[in-house]
């Protein structure tokens, strides 16, 4: 029986991703947000990953704030409304959920990492992993 609901389970997962994913936030390419961290550009990236997907390694200059702790948290950026904020995950579900989340908060400039970690690590671009303390930059 687990066999023939397998692709039907798939297909929903798959239905889900895709509208997670249409909250209407514009997309910053991997190249985007590289040239914008070398150009020393004011943004704000928020790595929403698990605390031990982010322990693995993040991109340089994020900020860690798990998406189960985004509402508790908020008050920690808050000040950063007017700032952009680059928003990623592992594939970009988790980063949906936060999107909209900072939208509803009055964040205006939010978008969304295309690729996510995955591409990111992938792609083999700049990574930085905390320090022994687990402090994060």
């Amino acid at each position: 029986m687990m066999q023939s609901l397998r692709p039907l389970l798939v297909m929903m997962l798959t239905l889900l991703a895709a509208c997670s994913l249409e909250n209407g936030v514009p997309a910053i390419s991997q190249q985007q947000l590289l040239d914008t961290i070398n150009g020393g550009e004011d943004i704000l990236i928020l790595d929403v990953r698990t605390t031990g997907e982010y322990a693995e390694g993040f991109i340089p200059g994020a900020k860690h704030i798990d998406h189960r702790e985004i509402d508790e948290r908020l008050h920690e950026i808050s000040d950063q409304k007017q700032r952009p904020v680059v928003v990623y995950c592992l594939s970009g579900i988790r980063a949906a959920m936060v999107e909209s989340t900072l939208i509803e908060n009055g964040f205006d400039r939010v978008f969304h990492l295309q690729g996510d970690w995955s591409a990111w690590k992938e792609n083999s671009l700049p990574i930085t992993k905390p320090d022994k303390n687990g402090a994060q930059l």
